[in-house]
């Protein structure tokens, strides 16, 4: 592990290790993270973890709750830096890390069905765009191992009745998301849109979904980023913080 970088998140209190020229993981996670309220005792399977960034952050904001998160990840490069960061940030009691394709995962995994799913999965069909030539990157981004029917299968197949789904997926892609999500019966309740700036379209959205919920869905209010061309909005800040 020679070729990482030393990374400090939350104002220092969280140290996460990455590749220099693997995949490097964007705010997306970090974001989505932050709209994970819990109430204690839930176990949480992140799908595709990486790093560890989403299970990490969940940990800094709830480090007095009781609850545990396996993160999932195919890529045994990516799962070593990921359990490293586990060890770094003293987490080891609340987060363990799977080497396992997400497709394989079952119940027995994970000690029984959770009660949150979580994914920052590949958005990019494998005709859109350039694939990135260092496989690492490219299962990150492409669906290549996995796309978003597989995902909902899968998350439908360890959820329990009722439990949560929180996931990041590309604004254009959002028709797709919901149709793939009722088809499955795992209803959108809360949609919140993510812009660069105001007044610009948006280019993320986060969706809540509930298995076998009831239908209605809320739009909330939008995240902006960025305040200005330098300078992250208030909200953004404190997510960070």
């Amino acid at each position: 592990m020679d070729n990482l970088t030393k990374n400090n998140f939350f104002d220092g209190t969280l140290t996460v290790y990455q590749n220099k020229n693997g995949y490097r993981f964007s705010l997306d996670p970090i974001l989505l993270a932050a709209h994970i309220a819990l109430k204690g005792s839930e176990k949480i399977v992140d799908m595709g973890t990486g790093s560890g960034i989403i299970p990490l952050s969940i940990f800094h904001r709830n480090k007095n709750m009781n609850f545990k998160i396996f993160g999932i990840e195919i890529q045994k490069s990516l799962s070593d830096i990921a359990k490293k960061n586990v060890i770094e940030n003293n987490a080891c009691d609340k987060i363990k890390i799977i080497n396992k394709d997400i497709n394989q995962i079952s119940q027995k995994d994970i000690e029984g069905p959770c009660d949150i799913v979580v994914s920052n999965p590949p958005y990019q069909n494998q005709g859109a765009g350039r694939i990135n030539p260092l496989s690492e990157k490219a299962l990150a981004r492409h669906e290549i191992k996995l796309n978003l029917k597989m995902l909902l299968e899968k998350t439908k197949s360890i959820l329990k009745n009722k439990g949560h789904f929180f996931v990041i997926y590309p604004a254009r892609r959002t028709s797709e998301l919901i149709h793939e999500m009722e088809k499955i019966k795992i209803t959108p309740k809360r949609i919140r849109f993510i812009h660069s700036f105001e007044n610009t379209s948006a280019v993320m959205v986060i969706c809540h979904g509930i298995s076998n919920g009831n239908s209605g869905t809320e739009i909330l209010n939008p995240l902006y980023i960025y305040k200005d061309s330098d300078r992250y909005s208030e909200e953004t800040l404190k997510i960070l913080t």
